[in-house]
């Protein structure tokens, strides 16, 4: 029997005003692999549609968050003109799904974990359904499986179930903001709770964009969302949305705190990345400077400077051969464990040659 869960879809788009006929209309897109465009939602669903219809009308607010077999759905309610109240359903596993499965290569995925050892800002930047959500949770799993310590995500509404015990030594606490005025507050609480990293769904207040640049230079990983083109205009989007609370100082704390951005985009439902350093251990360095200038339109070199590096690596990757061994090649051993012989990443930084692969924090 057909069910909902088993519907091949990534956003479905429900009319809630209505309980029957030709105006209860029920849209969904297919998955990212599919260029089959909007389609309708079959009639043999009818029944366990309206069932859904009826658990949106009692939830209160415009944006939220249920589960439902199997599924983790992200709501948003919208009057259209002409044509009643709507509801825009994003769907979710229920839990982030490993990094490694995410379609990376080895080499990114070993960048992307080190950074659990740093401080300072990591910003994933993309449009609308790049995955940008999925990757920023997939990370913080990662960080948490490894190093442990205790993370705090502040979402609207919660996405992923992150909430509980992670690995041996880690531990996520999940607050959803009701409010626009509540994204501040949370973050100036969660830093009370000692975490290690902090993961804000999406920065959309100024308050809240000064108070996790403030985090992000006083000793924790923070991690953030952000709506951008590139790499570029994700930096200067946080810095539009931040300016306001902190004037003149925005690019400078934004300079100071920056560990890593990546931009994220889809291509045939895998993840395609840019991503931009800056050196842990050098407050001077080039990239460092022109944030801290506002001349992000001239970090084009460095990325490009970057990329080519990371692709040398990726090839290499491909062109090595590989012992057999008797556990996955991307298991992680937890916390302590999981640290490799100083001569091993001396090795390794030699051949890469570029600081980010083989030096954190």
């Amino acid at each position: 029997m057909r069910t909902l869960a088993g519907l091949d879809f990534t956003d479905l788009y429900l009319r809630l005003d209505v309980e029957a006929g030709p105006e209860a209309t029920a849209f969904y897109l297919p998955s990212l692999q599919s260029d089959a465009g909007v389609l309708e939602v079959p009639e043999d669903l009818a029944e366990e549609v309206g069932g859904l219809r009826a658990i949106i009308r009692d939830i209160q607010g415009q944006d939220f968050s249920l589960s439902l077999s199997a599924m983790r759905l992200r709501g948003s309610r919208q009057r259209i003109f002409g044509s009643g109240e709507w509801v825009a359903l994003r769907r979710f596993p229920l839990h982030p799904p490993p990094l490694e499965t995410l379609g990376f290569a080895r080499e990114l995925r070993q960048i992307f974990r080190g950074w659990g050892r740093r401080t300072g800002l990591v910003v994933i930047g993309g449009s609308t359904r790049a995955g940008k959500t999925t990757t920023a949770s997939s990370c913080l799993m990662e960080w948490l499986r490894c190093y442990g310590r205790v993370a705090v995500t502040i979402e609207d509404p919660v996405e992923y179930q992150m909430l509980g015990r992670v690995g041996e030594g880690g531990h996520c606490f999940q607050v959803e903001v009701k409010s626009e005025a509540g994204w501040a507050e949370a973050i100036k609480t969660a830093l009370r709770w000692a975490p290690r990293y902090i993961f804000l769904g999406e920065v959309r207040t100024p308050a809240a964009a000064r108070h996790l640049l403030r985090a992000a230079t006083s000793g924790h990983l923070a991690l953030c969302t952000v709506h951008g083109g590139s790499i570029e205009e994700t930096l200067s989007a946080l810095h539009q949305i931040a300016r306001s609370e902190l004037g003149d100082t925005a690019w400078s704390l934004l300079g100071d705190g920056l560990c890593a951005v990546v931009h994220q985009a889809l291509v045939g439902g895998r993840p395609d990345v840019q991503i931009l350093q800056a050196d842990p251990s050098n407050l001077g360095d080039p990239v460092r400077q022109l944030v801290r200038s506002g001349k992000v339109h001239q970090l084009g070199t460095h990325i490009a400077q970057q990329s080519a590096i990371i692709d040398q690596e990726l090839r290499q990757g491909l062109e090595r051969p590989r012992e057999p061994r008797q556990r996955p090649r991307d298991e992680v051993k937890p916390l302590r464990s999981e640290r490799r012989p100083v001569e091993e990443g001396a090795r390794r930084r030699e051949r890469v040659g570029f600081w980010p692969f083989g030096r954190t924090e």
